[in-house]
């Protein structure tokens, strides 16, 4: 694949918690030969992951600060390579955590006012660190089924937490990247079974290289 331009071309995999963000982005790193770079299993890595599902009005502050600080270090790898044949797949968008998880979170009380505020604040000194990725892959999930994985990956206090909360969460990230104009999307519907079924990851895979211009 050639790509005219200094620097790599960067795919990000978003969508709501459970879309299947991180299996697309690692079939896609296989299928085509990309470079994959995965968010750290939060459980594994935040240290307040578990802590903010038990008690989400003491810890979630914490929580998305760890989450938008962990969004600028990944992306120190991006500002460093320099490779223009490069393709690098992430699986999260770090544009989302204020506008998608602060916004609901603070709808719900688990933020204040001044927090949100501060958040805000954070992300503006932070959003220079962030790479604007080359296009967005948004992975579309129903509530009936985002409640189903998340059931099934059993994250701790992920299960147990509120139904309304996460459907809030889909609701708020389908809005809000319908208004995203930085890069273009590519919307992946559900149905498509990127696991086990070749042809849908091929179809995919046309679109990246359509959208990006890219020869495979």
């Amino acid at each position: 694949m050639v790509v005219k331009q200094s620097k790599p071309t960067v795919i990000s995999v978003a969508g709501p918690i459970a879309s299947g963000k991180t299996t697309l982005a690692k079939l896609l790193t296989k299928r085509f030969s990309l470079k994959a770079l995965l968010e750290p299993a939060p459980e594994k890595h935040n240290p307040f992951f578990s802590l903010y599902y038990s008690n989400p009005h003491n810890y979630t502050f914490h929580n998305e600060i760890n989450f938008m600080i962990q969004g600028a270090e990944l992306c120190r790898t991006l500002n460093k390579d320099r490779n223009p044949k490069r393709i690098y797949v992430q699986d999260h968008l770090p544009f989302a955590n204020v506008a998608v998880y602060a916004y609901v979170q603070k709808e719900f009380g688990y933020l204040t006012r001044s927090e949100y505020e501060l958040l805000k604040r954070v992300m503006g000194a932070l959003e220079t660190s962030y790479i604007e990725p080359n296009l967005i892959i948004y992975r579309h999930v129903s509530d009936d089924e985002m409640m189903a994985r998340i059931r099934a990956r059993a994250r701790p206090g992920e299960a147990s937490s509120d139904y309304k909360f996460f459907s809030s969460i889909k609701d708020r990230y389908d809005t809000w990247i319908k208004k995203w104009k930085l890069s273009p999307l590519l919307e992946v519907d559900e149905t498509a079974d990127v696991k086990s079924d070749t042809n849908a990851l091929h179809i995919i895979g046309k679109g990246i290289f359509s959208l990006l211009k890219i020869n495979d």
